[in-house]
């Protein structure tokens, strides 16, 4: 999707576009206005509703804050069961299970939670918004590590504890992993997690390892969202993530994720589960220069080089 070509399109203060856009775009535009003209709507008088792929270790918390600031808890699904037991609830078409969710998902307008691509017709959605922030892969997994090590995510860690970061990686490729059967921990064993997700639940529940037609799938998909941020331009993705969702309030430009340095590792075992997601960030990171791009010049100034992450392979 050509965002330069309809982000300007969408900014609250009629600023005409600056070329035609095409009819793909011209649809988003469309949803993105209904979508920040309903804001006061409640159940099916909400026609376009807004789906956070919400990928674990990729600063969604923190995104997740702001849409509680500007919708409230009545405007944010809350976790509606096991992430397994909807995907298989979608794949094999439980129909008293996607009965249930479609019922419970009724009333509210934004979901942020840790979705795949494909959840809005679980809730009936004919006219959804997408969007998602990306992380360069090698970090996420650092990310990971340290959440299964030291963090919240202890629970979940099924590998010694006081294996290396090399270890960890290792254990993903064989060994219990191969044989996870749901939930968080299955999700940290997905190689190129964030590809399968942006593909899609069949992709999540296919064991195969990705391809090319995965990636594939991912890029397609990616096109529709109308907003793909960074975590590496996490000040630059809120700003303008803010403006199309035409936010009244200010962020905290210094907010900060849990570091994570990026690994200098050329570990085949690595290289076997970030390969594609690494490609998908890459263009996740061009999304988001074509939506700065849209903005009035000037709107969401880069920090200073001297505040950025380093990170090589950018």
């Amino acid at each position: 999707m050509r965002r330069a070509a309809w982000a300007l399109a969408v900014w609250p203060w009629g600023m005409p576009a600056a070329r035609p856009a095409p009819e793909a775009d011209s649809l988003a535009v469309a949803k993105l206005r209904d979508f920040n003209a309903q804001r006061g709507c409640a159940g099916a008088v909400c026609t376009v509703k807004l789906f956070f792929v919400h990928l674990h270790k990729c600063g969604g918390t923190t995104v997740e804050s702001y849409f509680r600031q500007a919708y409230g808890d009545a405007f944010l699904v809350p976790d509606t069961g096991h992430e397994g037991e909807l995907r298989d609830a979608l794949v094999v078409q439980n129909k008293a299970r996607i009965r249930a969710l479609r019922a419970f998902a009724r009333p509210y307008r934004v979901f942020a939670r840790h979705i795949a691509y494909g959840y809005h017709a679980t809730v009936d959605c004919a006219r959804p918004l997408y969007m998602t922030m990306l992380r360069e892969p090698t970090a996420r997994l650092l990310s990971l590590y340290g959440y299964l090590m030291f963090g919240e995510g202890k629970k979940y860690r099924r590998f010694p504890a006081n294996a290396t970061f090399g270890e960890f990686v290792r254990h993903r490729t064989t060994g219990t992993c191969a044989e996870s059967t749901g939930g968080v921990y299955q999700e940290y064993c997905l190689s190129n997690y964030q590809t399968r997700k942006i593909c899609g639940y069949y992709a999540i529940l296919e064991t195969a390892e990705p391809s090319e037609e995965t990636f594939r799938c991912a890029a397609r998909h990616l096109d529709l969202f109308f907003f793909v941020g960074t975590v590496e331009r996490m000040q630059e993705s809120l700003c303008a993530l803010g403006h199309l969702l035409q936010w009244r309030f200010s962020f905290d430009a210094k907010k900060k994720l849990n570091p994570s340095a990026h690994a200098a590792t050329t570990d085949e075992d690595l290289e076997h589960l970030v390969r594609w997601d690494r490609k998908l960030w890459h263009l996740g990171d061009r999304h988001l220069d074509e939506t700065l791009r849209g903005l009035p010049a000037g709107t969401c100034a880069p920090p200073a080089a001297s505040q950025r992450p380093h990170l090589k392979g950018r």
